[in-house]
């Protein structure tokens, strides 16, 4: 693999990430768990404005029975066996009602809480969203970007494509040229065997020819 063909690769990868946060974006159900998480903290809240509520009426009842076992401990205050019982009666009630009254005070904090909360999540909320439209016009202008340089890319791959295949043209007109070559270089070596052969036969013959004549004189010269 070239490396336009990784480069390439690269670029249709990176495109197909964009197509697929657009595409998740486009749903419009990216916000839905932060809308859940709104809803459940203003169900949370106002089921704590009821126990609120309920406390208050608990706290307003226990008064007005605090202020009724008042009364009674006036009516019988000169029966002295039960004025400690009712004393006693009375300080309870006085400690469930402060102790009523800071349950309220504390539901009344988490209810505060919640609502900073709710609306911190809120301002999030419209941030992410502002955050995801800029996020959006970004991975258009980026997949534009990347579109182009695909387009320019595989126009250099044609290009190059048509100059490896002339390279490859000329490759092989140099093979043919050097076989045709080696063809005969082989044919002028076996030319080149052959002379020396007849070379070698002709030497041979006029060794031969010169021993002969030798021979003839040498006859002569004993005559």
């Amino acid at each position: 693999m070239t490396t336009a063909d990784n480069k390439l690769d690269n670029l249709k990868i990176k495109v197909q990430s964009l197509q697929n946060r657009t595409r998740l974006v486009a749903r419009g159900d990216w916000l839905e768990p932060k809308r859940k998480e709104v809803e459940a903290i203003d169900r949370e809240c106002e089921e704590k404005r009821k126990v609120s509520s309920s406390l208050q009426e608990e706290i307003e009842g226990l008064q007005r029975q605090a202020e009724e076992n008042r009364r009674e401990l006036e009516l019988l205050k000169n029966q002295e066996a039960l004025k400690d019982e009712w004393d006693r009666k009375v300080r309870e009630a006085v400690e469930e009602v402060e102790e009523l009254q800071d349950t309220k005070s504390r539901l009344e904090g988490e209810i505060s809480e919640l609502e900073d909360h709710k609306q911190e999540m809120v301002d999030q909320a419209e941030s992410d969203k502002e955050r995801i439209r800029q996020d959006i016009t970004s991975l258009k202008a980026s997949k534009k970007e990347v579109e182009n340089q695909m387009v320019e890319l595989e126009e250099s791959i044609q290009r190059r494509t048509k100059e490896l295949e002339m390279y490859e043209q000329k490759l092989q007109d140099i093979g043919r040229r050097e076989q045709s070559a080696i063809s005969k270089q082989t044919e002028l070596e076996e030319r080149e065997k052959s002379v020396m052969a007849k070379e070698a036969d002709l030497q041979s013959r006029e060794q031969w020819v010169l021993q002969k004549e030798g021979e003839q004189r040498a006859a002569k010269g004993k005559k």
